[in-house]
Protein backbone atom coordinates (compact mmCIF):
# COMPACT_ATOMS: atom_id res chain seq x y z
CA UNK A 1 0.00 0.00 0.00
CA UNK A 2 1.27 3.54 -0.83
CA UNK A 3 1.54 6.20 1.12
CA UNK A 4 -1.91 7.94 -0.11
CA UNK A 5 -3.19 4.48 1.03
CA UNK A 6 -3.84 2.65 -2.40
CA UNK A 7 -3.74 -0.57 -2.64
CA UNK A 8 -1.60 -2.41 -5.58
CA UNK A 9 -4.12 -1.45 -7.95
CA UNK A 10 -4.18 2.03 -6.79
CA UNK A 11 -7.43 2.21 -5.35
CA UNK A 12 -7.58 4.40 -1.65
CA UNK A 13 -10.88 4.68 0.55
CA UNK A 14 -9.20 7.53 1.62
CA UNK A 15 -9.07 9.77 -2.00
CA UNK A 16 -12.42 7.75 -2.82
CA UNK A 17 -14.40 8.76 0.85
CA UNK A 18 -13.35 12.57 0.25
CA UNK A 19 -14.30 12.47 -3.53
CA UNK A 20 -17.71 10.60 -2.41
CA UNK A 21 -18.46 12.92 -0.14
CA UNK A 22 -18.74 15.62 -2.70
CA UNK A 23 -20.36 13.98 -4.99
CA UNK A 24 -23.37 12.36 -2.75
CA UNK A 25 -24.94 16.18 -3.08
CA UNK A 26 -25.39 16.01 -6.50
CA UNK A 27 -29.83 17.01 -7.50
CA UNK A 28 -29.84 14.53 -10.68
CA UNK A 29 -31.69 11.27 -9.07
CA UNK A 30 -30.25 9.01 -12.16
CA UNK A 31 -26.47 10.32 -11.22
CA UNK A 32 -26.91 9.38 -7.27
CA UNK A 33 -28.51 6.02 -8.64
CA UNK A 34 -25.67 5.17 -10.92
CA UNK A 35 -23.05 6.22 -7.87
CA UNK A 36 -24.67 4.63 -5.32
CA UNK A 37 -26.15 1.52 -6.66
CA UNK A 38 -23.16 0.83 -9.33
CA UNK A 39 -20.21 2.18 -8.35
CA UNK A 40 -20.12 2.73 -4.35
CA UNK A 41 -21.50 -1.22 -4.34
CA UNK A 42 -18.94 -2.31 -6.90
CA UNK A 43 -16.18 -0.96 -4.34
CA UNK A 44 -17.80 -2.15 -1.27
CA UNK A 45 -18.08 -5.84 -2.68
CA UNK A 46 -14.86 -5.39 -4.28
CA UNK A 47 -12.51 -4.01 -2.54
CA UNK A 48 -11.19 -4.28 1.13
CA UNK A 49 -11.75 -1.77 3.92
CA UNK A 50 -10.68 -1.19 7.49
CA UNK A 51 -13.21 -0.85 10.15
CA UNK A 52 -12.62 3.05 10.13
CA UNK A 53 -12.91 2.78 6.16
CA UNK A 54 -16.38 1.68 7.07
CA UNK A 55 -17.62 4.20 9.56
CA UNK A 56 -15.62 6.88 7.00
CA UNK A 57 -18.65 5.37 4.21
CA UNK A 58 -21.54 5.31 6.72
CA UNK A 59 -20.56 8.71 7.54
CA UNK A 60 -20.54 9.96 3.85
CA UNK A 61 -23.72 8.46 3.38
CA UNK A 62 -24.96 10.49 6.23
CA UNK A 63 -24.69 13.28 4.57
CA UNK A 64 -27.74 12.18 1.92
CA UNK A 65 -30.17 11.96 4.89
CA UNK A 66 -31.78 15.81 4.25
CA UNK A 67 -30.73 15.72 0.57
CA UNK A 68 -32.16 13.00 -0.59
CA UNK A 69 -36.02 13.72 -0.35
CA UNK A 70 -37.14 11.22 -2.84
CA UNK A 71 -37.89 6.91 -2.65
CA UNK A 72 -35.60 6.22 -5.54
CA UNK A 73 -32.38 8.10 -4.15
CA UNK A 74 -33.17 6.54 -0.40
CA UNK A 75 -33.85 3.10 -1.71
CA UNK A 76 -30.48 3.57 -3.86
CA UNK A 77 -28.94 4.38 -0.22
CA UNK A 78 -30.40 1.49 1.42
CA UNK A 79 -28.97 -0.53 -1.28
CA UNK A 80 -25.50 0.24 -0.30
CA UNK A 81 -25.75 0.05 3.31
CA UNK A 82 -27.28 -3.76 3.07
CA UNK A 83 -24.58 -4.48 0.92
CA UNK A 84 -22.42 -3.21 3.55
CA UNK A 85 -23.96 -5.36 6.24
CA UNK A 86 -24.36 -7.82 3.55
CA UNK A 87 -20.01 -7.68 3.71
CA UNK A 88 -19.25 -7.18 7.51
CA UNK A 89 -21.99 -7.63 9.32
CA UNK A 90 -20.52 -6.77 13.02
CA UNK A 91 -18.72 -3.82 11.36
CA UNK A 92 -21.74 -2.03 9.82
CA UNK A 93 -23.57 -2.82 13.33
CA UNK A 94 -21.04 -0.53 15.15
CA UNK A 95 -20.31 1.62 12.40
CA UNK A 96 -24.12 2.49 12.17
CA UNK A 97 -24.65 3.11 16.05
CA UNK A 98 -21.82 5.40 16.31
CA UNK A 99 -23.43 7.50 13.40
CA UNK A 100 -26.87 7.65 14.15
CA UNK A 101 -25.64 8.41 17.97
CA UNK A 102 -23.96 11.36 16.15
CA UNK A 103 -26.51 12.40 14.13
CA UNK A 104 -29.70 12.03 16.88
CA UNK A 105 -27.43 15.02 19.11
CA UNK A 106 -28.77 17.51 17.20
CA UNK A 107 -31.79 15.74 15.35
CA UNK A 108 -33.16 14.74 18.57
CA UNK A 109 -31.26 15.87 21.78
CA UNK A 110 -31.47 13.29 24.77
CA UNK A 111 -33.06 16.13 26.75
CA UNK A 112 -35.68 16.45 24.78
CA UNK A 113 -39.24 15.89 26.49
CA UNK A 114 -41.70 16.01 23.95
CA UNK A 115 -42.22 15.56 20.49
CA UNK A 116 -43.25 18.69 19.57
CA UNK A 117 -39.95 19.91 20.65
CA UNK A 118 -37.76 17.69 17.88
CA UNK A 119 -35.78 20.29 15.99
CA UNK A 120 -35.37 18.62 13.21
CA UNK A 121 -38.31 17.50 10.13
CA UNK A 122 -39.84 14.37 10.90
CA UNK A 123 -39.61 12.88 7.44
CA UNK A 124 -35.38 12.93 8.58
CA UNK A 125 -35.62 11.23 11.41
CA UNK A 126 -37.88 8.43 9.65
CA UNK A 127 -34.77 7.95 7.17
CA UNK A 128 -32.48 7.44 10.47
CA UNK A 129 -35.34 5.23 11.78
CA UNK A 130 -35.08 3.17 8.66
CA UNK A 131 -31.38 3.21 9.14
CA UNK A 132 -31.45 1.93 12.67
CA UNK A 133 -33.70 -1.32 11.82
CA UNK A 134 -31.55 -2.36 9.09
CA UNK A 135 -28.69 -2.10 11.61
CA UNK A 136 -30.22 -3.85 14.09
CA UNK A 137 -31.34 -6.38 12.05
CA UNK A 138 -28.49 -7.23 10.27
CA UNK A 139 -26.38 -7.29 13.70
CA UNK A 140 -28.82 -9.16 15.75
CA UNK A 141 -29.13 -12.09 12.16
CA UNK A 142 -24.83 -12.05 12.83
CA UNK A 143 -24.66 -11.40 16.62
CA UNK A 144 -27.79 -12.40 17.92
CA UNK A 145 -29.99 -10.52 20.79
CA UNK A 146 -27.72 -10.19 24.03
CA UNK A 147 -28.89 -7.27 26.18
CA UNK A 148 -24.85 -7.27 27.56
CA UNK A 149 -24.10 -6.28 23.92
CA UNK A 150 -23.57 -2.54 23.70
CA UNK A 151 -23.80 -2.28 20.18
CA UNK A 152 -26.86 -4.26 19.97
CA UNK A 153 -28.51 -2.47 23.18
CA UNK A 154 -27.73 1.07 21.44
CA UNK A 155 -29.31 0.43 18.20
CA UNK A 156 -32.15 -1.10 20.20
CA UNK A 157 -32.34 2.34 21.97
CA UNK A 158 -31.92 4.26 18.96
CA UNK A 159 -34.89 2.86 17.45
CA UNK A 160 -36.38 3.46 20.67
CA UNK A 161 -35.69 6.70 20.57
CA UNK A 162 -36.72 7.77 17.47
CA UNK A 163 -39.94 5.76 17.29
CA UNK A 164 -40.71 7.76 20.21
CA UNK A 165 -40.43 10.80 18.16
CA UNK A 166 -41.85 10.08 15.14
CA UNK A 167 -45.27 9.00 16.69
CA UNK A 168 -45.53 8.24 20.29
CA UNK A 169 -48.74 7.26 20.59
CA UNK A 170 -49.62 6.11 17.52
CA UNK A 171 -46.29 4.42 15.87
CA UNK A 172 -47.77 2.51 13.09
CA UNK A 173 -49.62 5.26 12.15
CA UNK A 174 -47.07 6.97 10.67
CA UNK A 175 -48.05 8.98 7.22
CA UNK A 176 -46.76 6.78 5.16
CA UNK A 177 -46.72 9.42 1.66
CA UNK A 178 -45.89 12.35 3.59
CA UNK A 179 -42.62 10.78 4.03
CA UNK A 180 -41.79 9.43 0.52
CA UNK A 181 -41.66 6.05 1.95
CA UNK A 182 -42.22 3.12 0.21
CA UNK A 183 -44.81 0.28 1.30
CA UNK A 184 -41.78 -2.15 1.67
CA UNK A 185 -39.89 0.70 3.71
CA UNK A 186 -42.91 0.72 6.24
CA UNK A 187 -43.41 -2.97 6.34
CA UNK A 188 -39.80 -3.52 7.00
CA UNK A 189 -39.64 -0.97 9.34
CA UNK A 190 -42.50 -2.68 11.81
CA UNK A 191 -40.92 -6.31 10.61
CA UNK A 192 -37.86 -5.25 13.07
CA UNK A 193 -39.74 -3.99 15.35
CA UNK A 194 -42.08 -6.82 16.35
CA UNK A 195 -39.06 -8.82 16.42
CA UNK A 196 -37.33 -7.00 18.93
CA UNK A 197 -40.00 -6.25 21.99
CA UNK A 198 -37.40 -4.30 23.55
CA UNK A 199 -37.82 -1.01 21.40
CA UNK A 200 -41.23 -1.17 21.46
CA UNK A 201 -41.12 -1.25 25.43
CA UNK A 202 -38.28 1.11 25.76
CA UNK A 203 -41.05 3.50 23.40
CA UNK A 204 -43.96 2.79 25.92
CA UNK A 205 -42.24 3.55 28.65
Amino acid sequence: MSETGADDNGFSWKMYLESLALRVGTSSVKQRCELLETEVIGHVVGQEASDKEVLGLVVVLKKTIPLYVDRVSRAAVHKVLASIGAQRPQTFGRAMAVVLDGAMETAQPRKTTHPDAIPSTQASRFVMLTWATQALDVYTREQGSDASDAVWKRLVLLTARLLWGIAPAHAQNIDRKAMSMSRSAHREVWRVVRAHPEAVGSMLD
